[in-house]
């Protein structure tokens, strides 16, 4: 052993070998040295109930080499100081304090003794042994330097913080299951897996406790088959900081909070990186296991599957960085048939590498009362495919879609779906509002009624959006009470139709249309009911490129031959500039069955065809403002009229063509009452045409 420097006094500063090993109160730094080393050995003798101050120092303090040594040691120091474990410096030191009180429950919990020391004559503790002081804090390499010592300090059977000071490679897994466990790794820590284990599900570090927190906690999976934590039956569980990788395996999690239906409530994950793994975080709930998890500050790069999985009765998923090459960067799913998981995510930044993945966002499964805000979503590297997009909605309802921006690149910037599961959910009762979509080669936003299940999603809003970009359509949908208003759409020179839409139920009402090469609007009907109330009103429809064919700025259609037919259509007020017809009820190859179709109030100018092309019958067009149409020909109107029953009332022509107003091309009972118009110019083709009352000056 080696010798005490001699002194009288406390004033000097004691030294072991001319080093000063002893280190007290040192996170994330192994081995350092304390320069009050003099003042720490002080306070700890004093609480160990030695009067410092007034007795000499002399023979107070015995330094010892080893542990094995202590349990051997039988003579009369009042205090020991252990220089280390196996070696002078390894992390073992400390200061001891001989105890004649029964510790044999303690040594029998502290079989490694990193705490409770007995002598090697008197093991089991009940003649008394050697206590070490100031454990507050508990070092992992008071036990040793291997994955049994770690687990050794996690047991102590007490609220405590637990410092990993060491790298190690675990052969065998780890568990929490004391309350008001605190682990903290030290800088450059990092436990590796050396695990052989029996399931994919099982955790490199298994949680059941309330009150637990790992800080800057470091885990290698060595991409063996095994999750990384696994968190059950808990409360109160926080993540600090630190990393998590190399947990590739298919099926394999960094995080699993509530495996197998286990009840957890307040997990926060704060912080923390997931690289190079299958799922970063899968939060595992069923109705009503896991509530009040949040994920935040997170970063996630090279994950193969899912990013963050998020299972959950509520939670809150912000301030996270994803860079996902897996199937989604974030996903949040309820129940196949129950409506829960109000999850809020907001403020992420998720980024689709190259030729991946399929969706930055995919909300499904029955999820309700969810909300998805502020984020920054980039799909745009990934390859072109019809299930690729921004935002997938999918059995999912009662959310809000609200200031994100969205980049779909190839592919749908969002998308909205029933669940395809038939005893799944519908996607209903969204708002929609205030987001940025761009989409270089697709829709730009979707929606349909067409499932497995066969369910009808009804109760979209999208409200003040901006759409640019797209290549085919802003949005294209199949649902009923769906509401467009105050959006802002531009197209590309690839753009066809800004919306199309199949539904009742429709308002379109306030929007403003740049750039598309057929309709803005376009209105069918189903092929399996009647389509009812669609109303287009207040938009403004500005100059456009077109692209051959015969197509209307605001188009509605419904096809006799399906059967079926759109009901009470009403459009008014509207500003339409340029396109080739403004407004075209039918198409160019079939005539319109709609009943109850109201046009009127609408200004429309410096069309290329026909300001109006009415094939339908039964409708009403009326104080329309109509300028400057036929401009790529003379042979058209300002309303052409192909079907029956038609009333054109109190409208206002001005062309400079003046070839022809209203154009009768065939149609019988149609009625011409009290129009303006700067010319005569009536051509009636049809069959008992009532006129009356036209102004011509």
């Amino acid at each position: 052993m080696a010798n005490l420097t001699p002194s009288d006094s406390w004033d000097d500063v004691y030294e072991i070998d001319g080093t000063d090993p002893v280190r007290f109160d040192i996170p994330n730094a192994s081995n350092q040295n304390l320069l009050n080393r003099t003042e720490r050995i002080k306070e700890t003798l004093n609480l160990a109930g030695i009067d410092v101050e007034n007795e000499s120092v002399d023979g107070i303090i015995l330094p010892i080499d080893t542990l094995s040594d202590l349990e051997a040691y039988t003579g009369d120091a009042k205090v020991i100081y252990l220089k280390g474990r196996v070696s002078d410096g390894d992390g073992g030191e400390g200061i001891f304090v001989w105890s004649d009180s029964d510790l044999s429950a303690e040594v029998a919990a502290d079989t490694l003794h990193g705490i409770y020391v007995p002598f090697s004559s008197a093991p089991l503790g009940t003649s008394g042994g050697w206590v070490r002081q100031d454990t507050d804090k508990i070092w992992s390499s008071w036990f040793g330097g291997d994955a049994n010592a770690i687990q050794a300090a996690l047991d102590v059977p007490r609220p405590k913080t637990v410092y990993v000071d060491k790298n190690v490679s675990c052969a065998n897994a780890l568990t929490i299951d004391v309350d008001y466990t605190t682990v903290v790794f030290a800088n450059g820590v990092t436990l590796t897996s050396a695990i052989t284990p029996s399931a994919i599900t099982d955790g490199f570090i298994t949680i059941s406790a309330e009150n637990v927190r790992l800080e800057n906690i470091n885990l290698d999976g060595d991409d063996r088959a095994h999750s990384g934590i696994v968190v059950l039956e808990s409360s109160k569980v926080r993540f600090m900081g630190g990393k998590l990788e190399n947990f590739s395996v298919s099926g394999a999690d960094c995080i699993n909070v509530g495996h197998g239906g286990s009840v957890v409530s307040d997990v926060i994950v704060d912080s923390v990186k997931f690289y190079d793994s299958q799922t970063g975080i899968r939060v595992n709930g069923s109705v009503g296991s896991v509530v009040g998890a949040v994920v935040q500050n997170c970063r996630f790069i090279g994950n193969a599957a899912r990013d963050i999985e998020f299972v959950a009765d509520d939670g809150v998923i912000r301030d996270n960085y994803i860079e996902t090459g897996g199937i989604a960067g974030l996903y949040i799913a309820g129940g196949s048939t129950a409506a829960w998981g109000k999850v809020q995510a907001i403020g992420n930044t998720i980024i689709g590498v190259s030729g991946a993945p399929r969706m930055g966002v995919k909300i499904s499964t029955g999820t309700t009362s969810f909300k998805l805000a502020d984020n920054y979503i980039d799909v745009s590297l990934g390859s072109s495919d019809a299930s690729y997009c921004g935002i997938l909605l999918q059995g999912a309802s009662d959310g809000v879609i609200e200031n994100n921006t969205v980049i779909g690149g190839l592919n749908q910037a969002i998308m909205v779906q029933p669940h395809p599961d038939p005893s799944g959910s519908d996607s209903s009762n969204l708002t929609i509002q205030n987001n940025s979509f761009s989409s270089d080669n697709a829709v730009c936003a979707s929606y349909t009624d067409t499932a497995a299940g066969g369910y009808i999603g009804s109760g979209y809003k999208f409200l003040n959006n901006i759409f640019s970009g797209m290549y085919t359509t802003g949005i294209s949908g199949t649902a009923d009470d769906v509401e467009i208003m105050n959006n802002d759409f531009k197209g590309s020179a690839s753009c066809q139709n800004m919306i199309r839409l199949f539904g009742s139920e429709l308002n379109i009402t306030g929007n403003t249309f740049r750039d598309s090469s057929r309709s803005a609007i376009l209105i069918e009907n189903l092929s399996t009911k009647d389509a009812l109330n669609i109303r287009i009103t207040n938009n403004n429809i500005l100059t456009s490129t077109y692209s051959g064919g015969i197509y209307g700025r605001i188009q509605v259609v419904s096809d006799p031959a399906d059967g079926y037919v759109l009901k009470n259509t009403f459009i008014s007020g509207n500003t339409i500039v340029g396109g080739r017809h403004g407004i075209l009820l039918g198409t160019s190859a079939v005539s319109d069955d709609s009943e109850n179709t109201v046009v009127t109030n609408n200004t429309i100018s410096d069309t290329v065809l026909d300001a109006i092309y009415c094939k339908a019958s039964g409708a009403k067009i009326s104080h329309n403002t109509l300028k400057d149409y036929s401009s790529g020909s003379s042979n058209y109107s300002g309303i052409k009229l192909d079907g029956d029953s038609n009333t054109v009332l109190s409208n206002s022509f001005e062309s400079a063509t003046k070839y022809r107003h209203i154009n009768v091309a065939s149609g019988t009972g149609n009625r011409l009452v009290y129009n303006f118009m700067d010319t005569d110019s009536i051509i009636d083709s049809g069959t008992s045409t009532y006129s009356i009352g036209n102004v011509f000056p």
